[in-house]
């Protein structure tokens, strides 16, 4: 037996192992909590990348969209008006601009410019007739492309200083050219970076979200990223710029690096335009989101293992007080036996001396008996056989009872409470239903009236229907009794409803098994055929509705009219009855 002392250690160990093992299953839950969220962040930050870069799309090809149609008009009434010097011109893109001005976008209107043939502005839409002629030599990449390829909208390689506006400006031309084909000269439109900037940043929606705007020679035209860091990752945007430009997908691709890749970007080409937009966030964007995002669900998780060692250690205190009253009880009791072993052994003295005390009188008793039973055998034989017949009797009144009245018209008529004689139904079913671990739901009417009938067939009608219920069934499903009083035809009918969940059997099926059925011992001698179970339904004035669906259940639908039954004809339960009689001696 272990001492007080091991006793106490053992019970300290117990709960510090149990702490161990809650701590452990804490750590556990955080760190499958810490790889699920990580998970979801990614595919949140992905989410968030590809919907920035797709609202960058739409607004930049919305606005290029806007301005192509009105450079082409601009161009064609030059090409067209039969003058072309640079006032004329400048006239022309006066009166077009000032009447479409109020009707573009909420995108800040664009400067347009004309390069003539020479490459020399000759008219700038902000300041008008310029005088002093620049050379635009860098610009003849574009000016070139225009050229070559007029009326087609073409932009410069990267971003460049407006002259004479003097701000950094996107630059893109359209060439003109007569109806000969000869080339008069491009038709300019700057886009102001700053301006650019901020709509791409308002179209993005996430200060988080960082932005750059390739052209197709992977030359960086915009960026959110200063020169240093952009530097770093110049190399990953330009391989997935390579990669973009060599699908034909519209969708773009997304890319993932560093550890533990927690760099995200996703890249789109800008529809109908050579622009590649990359959007992305950086790993510390995207791990400070990630903590701040499962900062709450750690609070919640250690709260929860802190609550769980509270009650661990109330529940320890409260198993070493009921030890410590179970230690003081049994040594109370012990004492207890004590007291009582002393007790017995008084008692079988006293009865020792007892016994000895009676033997001699009994044993006359005895003698004498049997004399008696020598001399008056026959009159004792003949009471012996009475009794043994009138106990056989009995049983046999019993069976052909329940047989007589569950097979003539007969209504032993009682007032009847529904409720309690579907649960003792339910009580005699209940091995049958817990062998299959079938669950019965119950909704009856509170203020059902109560019936006129012989409960014993009503309880072989709801027995019966429960049976086949359970028969039917598969483990762990549910069976459905309900009970409601309502008016049918101007008529006050109590309806009761038994519903499975089974395999819901066809009709041939049901007619097949009701040809086999087997009353046997068990549960099936409760059972009886559908046939039998309306015709004592019928004998109630009640109505029965069977409907299957197979692989779904059966639904039975029982109507009894609440009416006087005392008109009926009722004859007596016993009349009729045979009564046979045995000889125990046969």
């Amino acid at each position: 037996m272990k001492s007080p002392l091991d006793l106490q250690t053992s019970e300290k160990s117990s709960f510090f192992t149990f702490s161990l093992i809650v701590v452990t299953i804490v750590l556990i839950i955080s760190f499958i909590m810490a790889v699920i969220s990580y998970f979801n962040a990614i595919e949140d930050s992905k989410k968030d990348v590809y919907l920035s870069a797709t609202r960058i799309d739409y607004s930049l090809s919305t606005f290029f969209d806007e301005i192509q149609p009105l450079m082409l008009y601009v161009g064609k009434r030059i090409a067209s008006n039969e003058e072309k010097d640079i006032p004329t011109i400048w006239r022309l893109m006066k009166d077009v601009l000032s009447r479409t001005k109020n009707t573009h976008s909420q995108w800040a209107w664009p400067a347009f410019a004309w390069l003539n043939s020479e490459n020399q502005f000759g008219v700038e839409s902000n300041y008008g007739i310029i005088s002093t002629h620049f050379d635009y030599s860098m610009l003849r990449k574009y000016v070139k492309a225009s050229r070559e390829n007029p009326w087609e909208l073409h932009f410069v390689d990267s971003p460049l200083l407006d002259i004479p506006a003097n701000y950094l400006s996107l630059q893109g031309g359209l060439g003109v050219v007569d109806s000969q084909g000869n080339y008069l000269g491009t038709l300019n439109v700057s886009f102001d970076i700053n301006e650019l900037v901020y709509r791409i940043r308002q179209a993005a929606e996430m200060p988080s979200i960082e932005f750059v705007l390739y052209n197709a020679d992977s030359t960086v035209i915009l960026s959110s990223l200063p020169a240093e860091e952009l530097s770093s990752m110049q190399n990953t945007f330009v391989s997935l710029v390579g990669e973009i430009q060599l699908t034909y997908l519209d969708e773009g691709l997304f890319k993932k690096w560093g550890f533990p890749f927690s760099n995200i970007a996703y890249a789109k080409k800008i529809s109908g335009y050579p622009f590649t937009i990359i959007t992305f966030i950086r790993s510390p964007t995207f791990i400070g989101k990630y903590f701040n995002a499962l900062y709450p669900h750690f609070l919640e998780i250690f709260g929860m293992g802190s609550v769980c060692l509270l009650l661990l250690y109330l529940f320890w205190r409260s198993i070493r007080r009921k030890n410590q009253e179970l230690k003081e009880t049994k040594h109370k009791l012990e004492n207890a036996i004590s007291l009582a072993r002393a007790s017995n052994d008084a008692k079988e003295e006293f009865l020792r001396c007892t016994n000895n005390e009676l033997m001699i009188p009994l044993n006359g008793m005895a003698n004498n008996t049997n004399l008696l039973l020598k001399n008056l055998k026959n009159e004792i034989d003949v009471a012996l056989v009475l009794e043994k017949q009138i106990s056989l009797l009995e049983g046999i009144l019993d069976h052909a009872l329940d047989f007589k009245n569950l097979t003539n018209n007969s209504l032993d008529l009682k007032l009847i409470d529904l409720q309690s004689t579907i649960e003792e139904c339910l009580v005699i079913l209940s091995k049958a239903a817990f062998d299959k671990s079938i669950v019965f739901s119950i909704n009856i009417e509170p203020s059902l009236p109560k019936l006129k009938g012989d409960i014993i067939k009503l309880k072989r009608v709801f027995v019966g229907l429960l049976i086949r219920a359970i028969k039917y069934s598969s483990n762990k499903q549910k069976i459905e009794i309900s009970a409601v009083q309502e008016m049918k035809e101007h008529e006050l009918q109590v309806t009761v409803v038994i519903k499975d969940h089974g395999f819901g059997l066809t009709e041939k099926m049901v007619e097949n098994l009701e040809t086999n059925l087997d009353h046997g011992q068990g549960k099936e001698f409760l059972e009886i055929d559908f046939p039998q179970i309306e015709r004592l339904i019928k004998m109630h004035h009640g109505t029965v509705i069977r409907q299957s669906n197979p692989g779904k259940g059966t639904i039975f639908t029982l109507s009894f009219p609440v009416l006087d039954f005392t008109a009926l004809p009722k004859e007596n339960a016993r009349s009729g009855l045979n009564i046979l009689l045995f000889s125990p001696d046969a």
